[in-house]
C-alpha cells in the first residue's frame, strides 16, 4: 500500500487537496493510505515513525515552512517523492535543490493534481510492487527492484537477484514476457530479459548493468530495447 502525506496550514486547502487525491486514486481502484497534517513538525515526527512515499508540501507555513521541511526530510529520506504546492511561482527554483517530483500552483490544483498524483503513484508502485513467480518447489514473492535479469540456460530459466541469489523459475522467457511489467523488463536477447532499473549503459552488443554485469544484446533487438529504456527513463 502506498503511503501519502499532505501538509498545509490552511484547513480548507488541506481538505480540498486531500479530496482531489482521494477521488482520483479511488476512481483508479488502487490501494493507498492518506494522512493530513496542519503543521510541518507533526508530519516530520510521523514520517520518522512510518515513512511516507509521496508527500505534498505547502511552501508557506508558520514555524517550519515547506523548504525547511524538505531540507529536514532529505537529510533522512532520499526516496520520498516531494510535491510542492504554492501560489508563488518564484519559489520553483529554490525547490529544485530538494529533488522535487513536481511543483503545483494552487490556482491550477484541479487541472494539475490528478495527473501528478497518478504519475507519482505509478512511480512508487513500480518500486514497491511484488511479483508472484513459481520456483521449482514454491511460489516466490519478490520485489521488481530486487531482480537484475532472467536468463535461459540448458532449457531452464533462472532469476538473478541483486543479492546474488539465483532462483530457477518455472517459466519460459516467452511466458515471462507476458507476465512481467512491460515498462520495466526488456527482452534484449533470445536468452535474456533485463530489468530497466539496473541498466547503466547500452552498447553495440551488450548491456552494462549498475552491478557491472554484462548482458548480451541482440542486434535485431537493439532499436526496440533503446526505445523501451528511453520510455522507462521518462517515466521515472
Amino acid at each position: 500500500m502506498v503511503q501519502i502525506a499532505v501538509v498545509d496550514d490552511e484547513m480548507d486547502i488541506l481538505k480540498h487537496l486531500s479530496q482531489i487525491i482521494k477521488d482520483t486514486l479511488t476512481k483508479e481502484q488502487v490501494q493507498f493510505e492518506l494522512v493530513t497534517f496542519l503543521k510541518a513538525e507533526d508530519l516530520l515526527s510521523s514520517h520518522r515513525e512510518s515513512s511516507f512515499q509521496i508527500i505534498f508540501v505547502d511552501l508557506e507555513m508558520p514555524g517550519i515552512d515547506g523548504l525547511h521541511l524538505a531540507a529536514e526530510l532529505r537529510k533522512e529520506d532520499q526516496q520520498a517523492l516531494l510535491i510542492f504546492v504554492t501560489s508563488h511561482e518564484e519559489f520553483v527554483f529554490q525547490c529544485f535543490q530538494y529533488e522535487m517530483f513536481y511543483f503545483i500552483r494552487k490556482e491550477f490544483l484541479e487541472l494539475e493534481l490528478p495527473k501528478v498524483i497518478l504519475s507519482a503513484y505509478q512511480k512508487v508502485w513500480n518500486h514497491v510492487s511484488k511479483l508472484q513467480l513459481k520456483s521449482k518447489d514454491k511460489l516466490v514473492s519478490v520485489l521488481a527492484d530486487d531482480i537484475l535479469y532472467f536468463v535461459s540456460e540448458n532449457h531452464k530459466v533462472f532469476m538473478h537477484k541483486k543479492d546474488n541469489v539465483q532462483v530457477q523459475v518455472m517459466y519460459t522467457l516467452e511466458k515471462l514476457e507476458k507476465i512481467l511489467p512491460k515498462s520495466r523488463f526488456i527482452r534484449c536477447h533470445s536468452g535474456y530479459i533485463v530489468n530497466c532499473y539496473y541498466i547503466f549503459s547500452i552498447n553495440q552488443s551488450e548491456i552494462i548493468l549498475t552491478t557491472d554485469n554484462k548482458i548480451p544484446l541482440s542486434r535485431h533487438r537493439k532499436k526496440e530495447v533503446k526505445i523501451i529504456f528511453q520510455q522507462y527513463l521518462r517515466g521515472i
